[in-house]
């Protein structure tokens, strides 16, 4: 969570996938202690734009806490259209390898990348 923290201060390409907002709220500005102990911080709410998921109840779906997905710019989350300006999560993954930032992806897929 401190890293998805850091991760969201500092890059403007990539970011967590998490719901940026929980209750009117920035998912940041929460303290890191009630974001590890309250699930409503990483559920899939019905209808939210965030993650473009329909067909599912509420409280059904949650992104795993203890995985870092990675989000990269191309594809737009709500609408589900191709943007102009993409760049694969392939790239993302190499780099952050590269630079010793990361041990290895646990999954890679076109504009994702899940540590």
């Amino acid at each position: 969570m401190k890293r998805a923290k850091a991760i969201l201060a500092h890059c403007k390409l990539f970011r967590p996938f998490i719901p940026p907002v929980v209750d009117g709220k920035l998912w940041q500005d929460y303290p890191t202690s009630v974001l590890a102990s309250d699930r409503r911080f990483f559920s899939f709410e019905p209808g939210a734009k965030w993650h473009g998921f329909e067909g599912y109840a509420a409280d059904q779906y949650f992104v795993d806490p203890c995985k870092l997905l990675l989000t990269t710019p191309g594809i737009n989350a709500e609408t589900g259209e191709y943007s102009d300006f993409g760049v694969p999560a392939t790239i993302l993954a190499h780099y952050l390898r590269e630079k010793r930032h990361c041990a290895g992806e646990v999954r890679s897929q076109l504009h994702s990348v899940s540590y």
